[in-house]
């Protein structure tokens, strides 16, 4: 290795004294040029040469206004008319001929609630139901378009344990989670009731729900 390291430093000693200042960092020259003279042929006649980068020729004296204040422009004062009446569009102006809730079936045979508008103003206006109806929003997703919402229904004797058969205790009622789904459709949107993700709801629980969301979106 020490063998190695020894030509190397030769060789680059030979490199500065074979190309001298070829490889000289020039950055700053600049600083330290002078202006040569001018060029001329044989004769002694002045060989014309245009500059490639011209410097522009700039005032030797810079006017200065008279006043030695200086006076901050102010913009024109904004004039704004007065609205005789604001407009101002809620959830409730939303009729029920723009939205034309109304049930129907899917591919699959399984029912689905139609709305004839896009997928922000019925999420909007969906919301706004729930909010208004019996069932209990626990959560949403506008992103996946997903409202989770527990539904209540009476309870039947298949929902009673041994022991309270056994003391005939009544059934009480049943509160289950849904999924619904919003899902984009052509010029509109449809809703489903899931069980989860990947399973629809019961058919009688499905078009319950479904059924009460078109009546209060009518309202």
């Amino acid at each position: 290795m020490r063998l190695l390291v020894i030509p190397l430093i030769a060789l680059t000693a030979s490199c500065s004294w074979m190309f001298g200042d070829t490889f000289r960092d020039r950055s700053e020259g600049y600083l330290v040029a002078t202006e040569g003279k001018p060029l001329v042929d044989t004769k002694g006649n002045l060989i014309p040469v245009q500059d490639a980068y011209p410097v522009p020729a700039l005032a030797t004296q810079v006017k200065r206004p008279e006043s030695e204040s200086f006076d901050l422009p102010m913009p024109e004062r904004l004039v704004v008319e007065r609205v005789a009446e604001q407009q101002i569009t809620t959830l409730s102006q939303y009729q029920s001929n723009e939205l034309n809730p109304r049930l129907s079936l899917d591919g699959s045979g399984s029912e689905i609630l139609l709305l004839d508008t896009g997928f922000a103003n019925a999420w909007a206006v969906v919301t706004e139901a729930l909010a208004g109806m019996d069932y209990k929003l626990t959560d949403l997703n506008r992103s996946i378009g997903a409202y989770y919402i527990d539904v209540e229904r009476e309870g039947t004797e298949e929902d009673l344990g041994w022991w309270s058969r056994l003391w005939g205790a009544e059934p009480e009622p049943v509160v289950t989670s849904y999924l619904l789904k919003m899902n984009r459709a052509g010029s509109g949107v449809y809703l489903s009731l899931q069980s989860d993700v990947d399973e629809l709801a019961d058919s009688d629980i499905a078009h319950r729900v479904l059924l009460d969301l078109a009546n209060q979106l009518t309202r």
